[in-house]
C-alpha cells in the first residue's frame, strides 16, 4: 500500500497535501470552474499547495484573463434577483428549500440534496433561477443513489433570508407571510414536495391521507388556516419525540385531500416534484374505482 492508499501527506517538494485535499481541489477547479483561492478553502490548504496538485496533476492553471472570463459566465447565467420578485414558481421555491434547502452559515452557498429518483426536480429548479451548474450524482456510504444542486449567490441568500430560511432554519421556521395571499398555495406545495406525503390507509384503496410535517408548529398552523380559508376543516397538530427533538405532524382525511389535490395543483403549469403529483393521482384514480 502507497502513501496515498493510506491518506498520508504527498507532494514531491516542500508543498504536500494530502489525497482528499487534492480530490477537492480538483473538483472545484476543474468541475466547478472555481478559482485558487476558493479552492484552498475548501480543502484547507495553502493557495501553493494548490498550484503544486495541479501541477501534479498535469492540470493547465487558468491565466487571469481565462479566470475572469469563467467568472463571468457564472455571475450572467444566474438570475441573481430571482427572489426578489415574486411568482408562483418563486412561492414554490421558497416552500421547497424551507423543507428541503441548506444554506450555508459564513458563506453563499444554497444547496439542495435529494434522492436520485427525484434529480428531475432539481434540473426543473437549475433552469428556474438560471444557473448552469451541474446536477452532481453520487453515493452514499450507505449505499443511497442521491442528487445535489449548489449554486452561490449573496443576493439569493439575502433574499432567502426576508422569508426566514436561513442557516440552521429547522427549528425556527416561521410562515412566509411577507409573500402575497395568492402565492400561499404555492408555497405549501413546495413544502408539501419537500416534507409532505399522501398515502394509502391500510388495504381499502377507497381511503388516503395527506400529511405534512414540519420541525417548527408555526409552518402548519400557517397550512391550516390557509386550508380553512378554502373551506377545508381545520385538523389537529400532533406531535412525537425522537428523545431530542418534537417532530409536528397534520394528517387530513380522504375527502379533504382530495380537495387539497385540487387546489394544491389547479394551475399545471407550476413547479412540482412528478413524483409525489403521480402517486396522489394514483390515489384518486383508486379511490374511485
Amino acid at each position: 500500500m502507497n502513501d496515498r492508499e493510506r491518506g498520508k501527506r504527498v507532494g514531491t517538494s516542500s508543498i504536500t497535501y494530502t489525497p482528499e485535499q487534492a480530490k477537492t481541489v480538483i473538483h472545484f477547479y476543474v468541475e466547478e470552474g472555481r478559482g485558487k483561492n476558493f479552492c484552498a478553502k475548501k480543502a484547507g490548504c495553502t493557495v501553493r499547495a494548490v498550484s503544486k496538485i495541479l501541477e501534479d496533476n498535469n492540470i493547465k492553471i487558468r491565466n487571469r484573463k481565462e479566470a475572469n472570463a469563467l467568472s463571468g459566465d457564472r455571475v450572467v447565467t444566474l438570475n441573481k434577483g430571482y427572489f426578489s420578485v415574486q411568482s408562483h414558481n418563486m412561492a414554490w421555491m421558497l416552500g421547497f428549500l424551507a423543507a428541503d434547502g441548506t444554506i450555508r452559515k459564513g458563506e453563499n452557498e444554497i444547496k439542495i440534496g435529494l434522492s436520485i429518483k427525484d434529480k428531475e426536480i432539481l434540473e426543473k429548479i437549475k433552469n428556474e433561477i438560471g444557473t448552469d451548474r451541474k446536477v452532481k450524482e453520487y453515493t452514499t456510504s450507505n449505499g443511497f443513489d442521491c442528487c445535489q444542486l449548489t449554486w452561490t449567490c449573496q443576493q439569493h441568500k439575502k433574499d432567502l433570508a426576508k422569508y426566514n430560511i436561513v442557516p440552521a432554519k429547522t427549528f425556527i421556521l416561521t410562515p412566509p407571510y411577507k409573500l402575497e395571499e395568492k402565492y400561499y398555495l404555492d408555497y405549501i406545495r413546495g413544502y408539501f414536495d419537500g416534507d409532505g406525503s399522501v398515502s394509502q390507509i391500510g388495504k381499502d384503496k377507497r381511503y388516503y391521507r395527506w400529511k405534512l410535517c414540519s420541525a417548527t408548529k408555526k409552518i402548519l398552523e400557517f397550512t391550516i388556516d390557509v386550508f380553512e380559508k378554502y373551506g377545508i376543516p381545520p385538523v389537529k397538530i400532533h406531535s412525537s419525540s425522537n428523545g431530542k427533538n418534537i417532530l409536528y405532524e397534520i394528517e387530513y382525511a380522504t375527502a379533504s385531500s382530495k380537495k387539497i389535490y385540487n387546489l394544491l395543483y389547479q394551475n399545471p403549469n407550476t413547479l412540482f416534484l412528478a413524483r409525489k403529483k403521480n402517486r396522489f393521482e394514483e390515489l384518486i384514480k383508486q379511490a374511485n374505482e
